[in-house]
């Protein structure tokens, strides 16, 4: 097996993107939040206030899967040109599903409907990072 090292920049470089927050962009929020707003009902609260708490979690949930993946594998929602297969893809997915649920809580929802929040969320994520595909 070949000896991979890095350098004390590379390290450098690696601290730092191992330190960020979120990945994902405005664009990819609101249409996930579309989705969830469709699917998921908010306790009583005007229509652009529910919006904006759908937009916070999932900013949450985006920060925990930030911790959970390696971006190598969080930025492939980005990329139609790298991916990984689908049967991987579900792997990952059921994987992130468990970890969110059991890392977060959102106590505004039942805990049906946080399951399905984060569902939708890990769907999404997951199927933009299968080859050919992108989130947006």
């Amino acid at each position: 097996m070949p000896s991979i090292s890095l350098s004390t920049t590379q390290l450098a470089l690696l601290d730092r993107d191992m330190n960020g927050l979120e990945i994902l962009r405005p664009i990819q929020i609101f249409t996930m939040a579309d989705e969830i707003e469709e699917k998921i009902r908010l306790p009583k609260l005007p229509a652009n206030e529910r919006y904006k708490v759908i937009c916070k979690i999932i900013k949450k949930v985006d920060r925990s899967m930030y911790q959970c993946l390696p971006n190598e594998y969080y930025e492939l929602i980005n990329s139609e040109k790298k991916g990984i297969k689908p049967q991987e893809a579900e792997v990952i997915r059921q994987r992130l599903t468990k970890c969110l649920t059991h890392s977060l809580s959102i106590p505004i929802l039942t805990e049906y409907d946080e399951e399905q929040f984060f569902s939708i969320v890990t769907n999404r994520i997951t199927e933009a990072m299968v080859e050919g595909n992108i989130l947006e």
